[in-house]
């Protein structure tokens, strides 16, 4: 994290408005990867999905009242596939150091060939990992929010990947206490390969055709 706060050893720093963010930082970056505001105060199990291309694909309009045309044909953005991906979160009300934040398991994990994947546990390179944007912050004990991104980018935690199955538990930092009235907004969970493509994310889905 980039230095927020300076001025020469004796003398005191000019205050800055993200002072007092940089501080409790480390406490609240956990709070990112809270799944979905609709699960909080409850624990429950979020199923992913599997993440396609963006549509429209580089294709932009020249007035709002003409529709950009669907993307044929629909593609996923991973070439890898999986059977399932649940994360799971636990159901207190306010968050706390230490607690476990959210368990993420995924199973039948495939390449493009159809083999199970496993990664080298002594490489990252061929990790995947668990990815959540930053949301804006807000200390309610110092009337300032602080926009996303200005602390931090996203919040990766990576993994490995052992005959097609992965899993995730992760812990609230507790090395800092966590103040009152702070306030982090987020929702957007998503797993990504380790081509950095998107392989599954929070959403929902009907059934699959066929089944």
């Amino acid at each position: 994290m980039r230095e927020l706060t300076g001025g020469a050893r004796g003398c005191s720093a000019p205050r800055s408005p993200y002072a007092a963010a940089a501080n409790v930082f480390s406490a609240v970056l956990a709070v990112f990867l809270v799944p979905s505001p609709a699960l909080a105060g409850r624990a429950g199990a979020t199923y992913l999905i599997p993440a396609y291309e963006s549509c429209p694909r580089g294709v932009t309009t020249t007035t709002t009242l003409i529709p950009p045309p669907p993307c044929v044909p629909a593609t996923r953005e991973s070439s890898f596939t999986f059977d399932s991906a649940v994360l799971k979160t636990s159901a207190p009300r306010y968050i706390a150091g230490g607690k476990v934040a959210f368990v993420l398991v995924v199973k039948g994990v495939r390449d493009a060939a159809g083999n199970l994947v496993t990664t080298d546990p002594a490489n990252s390179a061929d990790d995947f990992a668990v990815v959540s944007p930053p949301g804006q912050i807000t200390l309610t004990f110092l009337h300032e929010t602080v926009a996303p991104g200005v602390l931090s980018g996203p919040v990766v935690v990576r993994f490995d990947i052992k005959n097609g199955a992965g899993k995730v538990v992760y812990r609230i930092p507790g090395d800092q206490p966590i103040p009152d009235g702070v306030i982090s907004e987020g929702g957007t969970v998503f797993i990504v390969d380790n081509q950095g493509k998107r392989l599954a994310t929070v959403g929902a889905q009907s059934p699959p055709v066929g089944r």
